[in-house]
């Protein structure tokens, strides 16, 4: 016997009459997968791809010498921060305008406007140039600072920083690359606007005044977030994940982990935990971190200036530190360890592109590639395939397959449309009535099926769920694996066998969207209906791939659960069909 007549004739029947438990299977290690990440034999230690990079390489000379420049500039910040709450900052871009022009850069303020439904907001951003002595004004850094963090915390350290280093760049004849400095008067709605007419994009929802100050292609930049809290602290706190879960290149947080911890001995603060340069992480560290990156990626939440800069093709990095009083803050240990990571991407031939895209960073020396971890959510889509394959062999021949694929279809069609109705909301009355609108859907449809219909409907919809989710993966896969553990109810529902067990599934897949939406309230601490926040990021910033999912994998499952269900309830007689499992 050949051994392709040995797996068809015997091997294929057996998997077939087995599918349910190969399914279960498929559906562990998919979950499991995620725990072997941390291990010591599977992680990758971080390292600089890039060699032009060469960080910590160069003698930094920010240097006290400097101290009138920051005394002066922190005293400036310190008045403007007084006058915000009554005149806004008209006097601060004012008087950068004058201190700017006065070493004989270009400035510009840029007006804007934010125009959405259900809110407005009229801002400026200030800009300026360091034209390269040695360049051509083709290629550029920038350097962000936003003159309030997203809870309304001023930022003076930071500013004050950013005018003392850019007097000290200028000095400096050894730039190759401009450095734009950019200071927003709000850290999302002005980086939106700055893009926005950059690169002379058309929106309706902004309007801007057009940009005069013009550079080349942006490599890279920073954004400095140095806070005015009442508590200080040394910790660097490093914010890297994007809109729609993109990520900058690696090379550029190994440069600033080896700048700031190896160099300038400051400890890191990743996903909220806290990291020192000779310490180590133990598999409970790293596993904690590793959950809460997917958790912040699968959100993508945009609350600081680097998170719009991803998706055209710039990579930055937020650094943010609390800082108790900006007089005492050691601004020279600071400003050099900046000076020292604009050197090394001053170095830059071409995009950073040597390194990994698609990681998770677990501590300070250690990271997850993408070839580690994809195999877990391709495996959990294949053990969806497979639910889609159980119920599709198992209804006859001579049923007509047009029927439950409309009802599928439109059940998709009826989602989208009940989602666009109550996207401008954030009332929790709105979602009831939208749980409820779903659920009456779904009892309608039930009465208009057989149980061979909700199985195949079952099967569409496993089947498109198994495509989407591997889709969604190569863009973010923390979203995907969460979605994918939220449905997992969902693929053992079975109209085969043990009735009641399927009927807990379903009701379990019904408050699946509940659980989602509590869980994402939770991780943002927000509103329990996001609809709103949705639409304005995904209008604003492109931030489409959450609202998307949701509509697509999350929210039909109230009718898909229900229509199972009362399929079951009324049928009680399915138990005892044994096709297959």
């Amino acid at each position: 016997m050949s051994l392709f007549t040995f797996v068809q004739i015997r091997v294929f029947p057996f998997l077939q009459r087995h599918l349910f438990f190969l399914q279960l299977s498929l559906t562990l290690i998919g979950l499991s997968w995620i725990f072997i990440l941390p291990r010591n034999e599977i992680i990758d230690r971080l390292h600089v791809s890039e060699s032009a990079l060469l960080p910590g390489q160069v003698n930094t000379y920010f240097e006290n010498r400097y101290s009138k420049t920051v005394s002066s500039s922190l005293t400036a910040a310190n008045t403007w921060s007084h006058l915000d709450a009554s005149v806004g900052t008209n006097t601060m871009y004012d008087d950068l305008e004058q201190i700017f022009t006065a070493m004989g850069l270009p400035t510009q303020k840029q007006n804007y406007s934010i125009n959405i439904p259900g809110s407005e907001f009229n801002g400026s951003n200030f800009i300026t140039t360091l034209r390269a002595p040695r360049g051509d004004a083709t290629e550029s850094l920038l350097l962000c600072v936003p003159w309030k963090d997203h809870i309304g915390q001023y930022n003076e350290a930071g500013v004050a920083l950013a005018i003392s280093l850019l007097k000290y760049f200028q000095g400096w004849s050894l730039w190759s690359k401009d450095i734009i400095l950019v200071i927003f008067d709000d850290p999302v709605y002005g980086p939106s606007s700055f893009l926005t007419s950059y690169f002379d994009q058309t929106t309706p929802y902004i309007s801007y005044t057009p940009l005069k100050i013009r550079s080349g292609s942006i490599q890279a930049g920073l954004s400095l977030e140095l806070v005015t809290t009442e508590n200080n602290s040394d910790v660097l706190e490093v914010l890297y994940q994007a809109t729609n879960g993109q990520l900058p290149n690696l090379d550029l947080f190994n440069t600033i982990s080896r700048i700031f911890m190896q160099h300038f001995n400051y400890p890191l603060r990743l996903q909220g935990y806290d990291f020192h340069a000779n310490s180590g992480s133990s598999y409970t560290s790293r596993l904690k971190s590793l959950w809460m990156g997917m958790l912040t990626q699968a959100v993508s939440n945009v609350t600081s200036a680097h998170a719009l800069f991803p998706q055209y093709r710039i990579d930055m990095l937020t650094l943010r530190m609390k800082v108790k009083d900006p007089f005492s803050f050691d601004m020279f240990r600071f400003g050099q360890a900046i000076e020292s990571t604009f050197r090394s991407l001053n170095n830059l031939l071409e995009h950073l592109h040597q390194s990994f895209f698609f990681y998770f960073i677990l501590d300070h020396l250690h990271f997850i590639s993408i070839g580690n971890y994809m195999p877990s959510i391709l495996i959990l889509a294949a053990s969806f395939m497979l639910g889609a394959y159980r119920h599709w062999i198992n209804h006859e021949k001579k049923i007509d397959l047009w029927r439950p694929f409309s009802f599928w279809l439109f059940s998709i069609f009826c989602t989208i449309a009940a989602y666009y109705l109550v996207s401008s909301s954030t009332k929790i009355t709105v979602f009831i009535f939208l749980y409820l609108m779903l659920t009456f859907i779904g009892i309608i449809f039930s009465t208009f099926m057989t149980s061979e219909d909700a199985e195949l409907v079952l099967s569409y919809d496993l089947m498109s769920k198994s495509l989407f989710i591997s889709v969604v993966s190569t863009l973010n896969f923390s979203l995907s694996f969460v979605v994918a553990i939220l449905l997992v109810p969902l693929q053992f529902i079975s109209f085969r066998f043990n009735r009641r067990l399927s009927l807990l599934f379903a009701v379990l897949t019904y408050f699946s969207t509940f659980i989602f939406l509590c869980s994402l309230s939770k991780i943002l601490n927000g509103p329990l209906v996001p609809f709103w926040l949705w639409a304005k990021e995904y209008e604003l910033f492109n931030s489409w791939l959450m609202p998307s999912v949701f509509m697509i994998l999350v929210l039909p499952e109230i009718i898909f659960s229900v229509t199972s269900f009362f399929s079951l309830w009324n049928e009680p007689s399915v138990k005892t069909k044994t096709k297959t499992l």
